[in-house]
């Protein structure tokens, strides 16, 4: 039976997550599953222990505060610094709950949906700090799969289709790091209206310029397409998302009057390394939303 496309997603997700599901179903898949499939929401596979050690000294200096663990499951690349796990997922959240204590008061936050919460680095973090939030992640198959997996046993969430999110109530923080831009600009509308009805604060982090090829002129898009089988031919991989993946730019997002507690450029995590044989990434932003 075919799969019904997941709603709301780029043609680069839609092969990103049947190319998932096919790693997960290998035996023994699990047991590195932090170092394949999580290497593609945005963990960089190649980032070192040295890396993580140089970051996690680079973010204690700018008063971030790194008091939690990682677990070993799955088997990320990682440091043991005063008996807890640390690891560039770990890191990259502590640096995004960072922003946000910043400007509310978490300890009043009793409820935390995420939308896109990949394999739930978020809610692990969040769930260890903040241990009397309700947190829901919302993401489609098999992304909501892995996480209810790798959080089960640990910290209890629920965990819901995009679909499902429509008959949630009201919720005091939206989480979403690195989603919207993946998504034609019909559902982010739609997500933003939903947290515009239910939410009282937004975190919202993402690319601050790029390009959808979906959304493109159909002569330009042609050309990209064609671009992008042949690429799929030559490495026999889903390379979609370097055309496909990007579209909206950070100063055309819906707006629906919220009030600004935060907004600054910010970089990915893996900007922070020792070497330089790394580029440093500033082409990301970070926006915290007062709704209500």
């Amino acid at each position: 039976m075919k799969q019904a496309k997941p709603p709301g997603t780029s043609k680069s997700w839609q092969d990103l997550g049947a190319m998932h599901r096919s790693i997960l179903s290998q035996e023994g898949s699990w047991d590195n599953f932090r170092r394949t499939i999580a290497s593609r929401y945005f963990t960089d596979p190649d980032y070192s222990e040295e890396d993580i050690r140089f970051a996690y000294d680079f973010l204690k200096a700018r008063g971030v505060r790194i008091n939690e663990t990682d677990f070993a499951e799955g088997n990320p690349v990682r440091v043991e610094v005063d008996g807890k796990i640390i690891t560039q997922d770990l890191l990259t959240s502590s640096s995004e709950l960072y922003s946000m204590e910043s400007v509310i008061d978490l300890k009043e936050v009793k409820t935390v949906v995420e939308i896109g919460g990949g394999y739930g680095r978020m809610a692990l973090l969040i769930l260890q700090r903040y241990p009397h939030i309700k947190y829901t992640i919302v993401d489609v198959s098999p992304a909501v799969e892995v996480s209810e997996k790798f959080l089960t046993g640990k910290f209890n969430a629920e965990f819901l289709s995009p679909e499902e999110l429509d008959f949630k109530e009201e919720a005091d923080l939206f989480y979403s790091s690195s989603v919207m831009s993946e998504l034609g600009f019909r559902i982010v509308n739609h997500y933003f209206r939903l947290i515009n009805q239910k939410g009282r604060f937004f975190y919202l982090k993402d690319w601050k310029k790029g390009h959808h090829l979906n959304d493109l002129p159909a002569i330009t898009g042609f050309g990209l397409r064609v671009a992008n089988k042949i690429s799929k031919l030559i490495f026999r991989r889903p390379w979609t998302a370097a055309f496909d993946a990007y579209r909206i730019r950070e100063d055309n997002y819906p707006q629906f009057g919220w009030k600004e507690l935060l907004h600054q450029d910010c970089e990915n995590i893996t900007a922070y390394s020792p070497s330089h044989k790394k580029t440093r990434e500033d082409k990301f932003f970070e926006i915290v939303y007062r709704i209500k």
